[in-house]
């Protein structure tokens, strides 16, 4: 953005007045000719000249940095509404299908049957459950606004603190009750082949072969990183972003891989009590265990008939279950002997998550920005006055977020805080209905990694 010096511009036009009485009015335009342009000054280095920065402006730089910093946006399904939603209730968002194929009987095309848009579409039952914000202060962002670095780093690191929230949630939900679909490799094994096989195992359950992704932690990525399968440049998309997360591009079917720290976790899920054991087919019996095939657990305190040690499911029904001395026992349905019938046990589920790989329909996330906002109420009695609520949609996203500006009571401090509410879902869902069930809803569509 450029300014006028009214002082310089003043000048010229002195100057010219001075030469068109001396030399003639040529010449005196051709002084102020050579001269105006001075008036108008080089751009101060930096944002821009305004001598302030809107909270609008602000806002839409931060959605901006939130959706540069979420790397999976492009990649799972989205319903970003622009309007409001209110915290707590279930909505339900509407995920593309596959459209079906018909006969042209003797070329009479008026005989199909055909399908109405909404047929095309899964219904996802969401329920928005998080409301979360970054708070800034506004005096640190006016007094870095023309400092171009600066202001970008702030902005960007709040839409990160944001982005990696949201990611943070995500994760937790890569669990086996939400994908029953899985492998199994040691960190050490996780080359191209492990991702050829996750590719085809995708492909067998009829996952969309298009803009399928994968979220790798950093010690798997250490692994890819090695292989030289993966290290050219048409691969290995780092190398053009120059960001130190790593990322492999358009490589064994995927559209891309990532890198990101946070997923490594070995997690311990809510232990099943007073699991009874029976010799007779070699049936665990605990209702509603939500326990699946191939996952990891542990087993105690069985008064008689089973050892304590790391074992492997295999699920019978929503109440039984066997279990096994390895994951390939696990996978070929051959179950770990119950010598007696015991009872008292305890079983806990037990993953070391290392990757999550899939396509668009099995994260669904929902967003918007708070219904009803009680300003005053929800920002609390420490508040002088609220000054503004924006709301503003990214024009590439859609995503909607609400930014709020107050003052501090009793203080001069202007608080800005970029919020939204969302929620999400995945795979098969958790209902009453559904949970435990291989195959419900967009199970197929996500699969996970774990650690031997």
């Amino acid at each position: 953005m450029k300014h006028t010096s009214p002082l310089i511009l003043a000048v010229a036009v002195l100057a010219a007045l001075i030469v068109t009485a001396a030399y003639g009015w040529l010449a005196g335009l051709a002084v102020f000719a050579v001269m105006s342009p001075m008036a108008v000054l080089r751009p101060i280095p930096g944002r821009c000249n305004a001598p302030t920065l809107t909270a609008a402006e602000i806002l839409m730089d931060v959605i901006d940095a939130f959706t540069k910093k979420l790397p999976l946006i492009p990649y799972i399904g989205r319903d970003f509404r622009p309007t409001t939603l209110k915290l707590n209730q279930t909505y339900t968002a509407h995920v593309p299908s596959v459209p079906s194929v018909e006969d042209v009987s003797s070329g009479d095309y008026s005989a199909m049957t055909g399908q109405n848009a909404r047929d095309l579409l899964t219904d996802v039952p969401v329920t928005v459950n998080k409301h979360k914000g970054t708070k800034l202060k506004w005096s640190h962002i006016n007094a870095i606004k023309d400092n171009k670095i600066e202001y970008d780093k702030v902005i960007a690191l709040a839409g990160y603190a944001m982005a990696k929230q949201v990611v943070s949630d995500m994760i937790a939900g890569f669990s086996p009750v939400n994908f029953s679909q899985q492998s199994l490799y040691a960190v050490a094994d996780s080359d191209a082949d492990m991702l050829d096989n996750i590719c085809g195992d995708l492909n067998l359950v009829g996952a969309i072969p298009n803009g399928r992704f994968g979220l790798v932690n950093t010690t798997v990525a250490n692994v890819l990183a090695a292989d030289s399968r993966l290290t050219s440049a048409d691969y290995a998309g780092q190398r053009v972003r120059g960001e130190g997360y790593r990322r492999w591009t358009d490589v064994n079917g995927f559209a891309e891989i990532m890198e990101y720290p946070d997923l490594s976790n070995t997690t311990s899920g809510t232990a099943l009590t007073s699991v009874t054991a029976a010799n007779s087919g070699d049936l665990f019996t605990k209702s509603n265990h939500n326990l699946v095939t191939g996952q990891t657990v542990t087993a105690a305190s069985f008064s008689a008939g089973f050892s304590d040690g790391t074992y492997y499911v295999i699920r019978v029904s929503s109440s039984t279950f066997q279990l096994a001395s390895s994951y390939a026992n696990a996978l070929a349905g051959t179950a770990a002997a119950v010598s007696a019938d015991g009872t008292g046990g305890v079983i806990t589920p037990t993953q070391t998550l290392t990757g999550f790989f899939g396509e668009a329909r099995a994260i669904t996330m929902l967003a918007g920005v708070p219904d009803g906002m009680d300003l005053a109420g929800q920002l609390g009695i420490n508040v002088n006055r609220v000054n503004s609520v924006d709301i503003i949609t990214h024009p590439e996203t859609g995503l909607t977020m609400a930014g709020i500006t107050w003052e501090d009571a009793g203080k001069l401090d202007v608080n800005f805080v970029p919020t939204l509410v969302y929620g999400l879902s995945f795979g098969r869902q958790t209902d009453a209905a559904a949970a435990g069930a291989p195959g419900q809803l967009m199970d197929y569509a996500g699969h996970r990694l774990v650690s031997a």
